[in-house]
């Protein structure tokens, strides 16, 4: 099984924010939405966002965007108050393992790109691919105080180091699709297929991409 996230179809721009709480907002990305409940669960799986695993993360986050210009405000942006605090990122819209070493991008490219007939070998396994957006969190490595997420970033398309910030919009059908199979499988419910709310169109391109190819006959 893929392990990203299929990201739904994009609007051009996000939507008109609005008073839902947090529990009923996505963060919205050119490249697909990460619903805030899906990032603030991830990061509270994590043991320690200060402590480096073999993945590489969670990685201290130098707060720049692709132009060298500050994406968060400190320390007002993460809300502490704390000056000496400091940001890390962790990857979030993917099962990626920090414990395990993470697929670099030349791999993860080869691996988007192989004939259809080969899907089935490089879904058997699986890269352990962190995929392009992180959750931003602050905290202090002096008194190992940790402090609630301040944000989503994400890489844009066709860059690995750069990064842009995720504004905050009104939870969408996307989002509830995502949330729902999320809510899956933290229950640890059997995913089936079609999985949850997939829309028609969307699993029509996908087996259209992935339909086996008969080779043919040498006369």
């Amino acid at each position: 099984m893929d392990q990203r996230i299929d990201a739904p179809k994009r609007n051009d721009a996000p939507r008109r924010n609005s008073d839902a709480g947090r529990e009923n907002m996505q963060y919205w990305t050119p490249r697909g939405v990460i619903p805030v409940r899906i990032a603030e669960d991830k990061v509270r799986s994590v043991p320690g966002v200060m402590d480096r695993r073999r993945s590489g993360y969670p990685a201290e986050f130098r707060n720049e965007d692709r132009n060298q210009k500050p994406i968060y405000r400190l320390p007002e942006s993460h809300k502490s108050g704390d000056p000496d605090a400091v940001m890390f990122e962790i990857p979030v819209g993917t099962r990626h393992d920090m414990d395990k070493r993470s697929a670099n991008l030349e791999k993860v490219k080869a691996a988007a790109d192989v004939h259809r007939n080969d899907r089935g070998r490089v879904a058997a396994r699986p890269l352990n691919d962190p995929g392009p957006f992180r959750a931003v969190v602050p905290a202090n490595r002096d008194t190992r105080k940790e402090y609630p997420m301040t944000g989503v970033i994400y890489h844009p398309e066709g860059s690995a180091t750069a990064h842009a910030r995720a504004p905050l919009e009104p939870l969408g059908r996307d989002g509830r699709q995502l949330t729902h199979r999320h809510q899956d499988q933290v229950a640890r419910r059997v995913e089936t297929w079609p999985p949850r709310d997939q829309d028609g169109d969307d699993l029509a391109s996908r087996e259209a991409r992935h339909v086996h190819e008969r080779r043919r006959r040498q006369r």
